[in-house]
This record gives C-alpha cells, sequence and structure tokens, in this order.
C-alpha cells in the first residue's frame, strides 16, 4: 500500500470546474483579444518538461520538498513516505503526454499559468527478488510563474 501511495507521488491535483450552461457566457474581465494574447504566452513545452524531469531528478535525490508547494495537498506526509523510502529507489519518467494551459493569470510583474500536463512513470526499487517495478500514469497540474522585467 505504501509503495502504490509513493507511486502516486503527484497525485492528481483537484480541479474546480463549475457546470457548464445552456446560456452562453462571455469571460468577466477580459476581451478576446486578452485570452489570444494570453495563450501566446502559453508555457512552452520544453519548459514544461524540463520541469518534469527536474521533478523526478529532485525525487532520486530527495530534493522534492523544494519543488512542491506549500498548499500541495498531503505534502508533509508525502515528504516523510519519500524518507522512508530505500535509497536506492528510482523515479524514471518513461513518457510526457499531452500538456495543456489550464489557466493564466495575470499578475502585478508577471504572469502565473497553471497547467496540466499527463507524465508515464516508474517507480524502481530493489527489494528481496530482485528489481521491482511499478508504472504509473499521473496527471500533474503544475504552476509556472514567470516575472517580467522592464
Amino acid at each position: 500500500m505504501k509503495l502504490r501511495w509513493l507511486c502516486a507521488l503527484l497525485l492528481l491535483l483537484p480541479v474546480a470546474g463549475g457546470a457548464e450552461s445552456m446560456r452562453s457566457m462571455e469571460p468577466i474581465g477580459g476581451t478576446e483579444s486578452d485570452q489570444s494574447e494570453l495563450a501566446a504566452l502559453s508555457v512552452p513545452r520544453e519548459d514544461v518538461e524540463a520541469f518534469v524531469r527536474d521533478l523526478a531528478e529532485a525525487w532520486n535525490i530527495g530534493g522534492l520538498e523544494q519543488l512542491l508547494a506549500e498548499d500541495f495537498p498531503d505534502r508533509n506526509r508525502l515528504i516523510g513516505d519519500l524518507a522512508d523510502l530505500p535509497a536506492d529507489a528510482r523515479l524514471r519518467v518513461l513518457s510526457i503526454g499531452p500538456i495543456r494551459t489550464l489557466e493564466n493569470r495575470w499578475l502585478d510583474d508577471g504572469l502565473e499559468s497553471l497547467v496540466l500536463v499527463r507524465v508515464r512513470a516508474q517507480v524502481e526499487i530493489e527489494g528481496e527478488a530482485g528489481l521491482e517495478r511499478r508504472d504509473t500514469t499521473q496527471e500533474l497540474v503544475v504552476r509556472f510563474v514567470r516575472r517580467f522585467t522592464e
């Protein structure tokens, strides 16, 4: 059970969604050109892929804590469980699937983007019966904050 929890290391974060109505609704606080401008500022796929690989490397060296947001669900429990893993446990990224920007939000000095990415990974642990591999597919919600300077 503990290994299953660890395989699901980056739990699917709940994405709040509203019920759709029959009426057409315009977004509040933005015009269509504002929305297309934000879409043009989407986080590049290369940046998302680099972050996912950095995340796996941080998991492997025990530094995942630094990448998790303070408001990450069950953050302390996850960090504690990771500390109990054998030192030779490894997380390998097998593939990075679709990436979708869920939300872009202007900040005073930049842009915050919430990005959904599907990751197929494998946890490898050397056990009594040899190398044990567990595949997992996770949908991660990643917050990117880009600061703009003048």
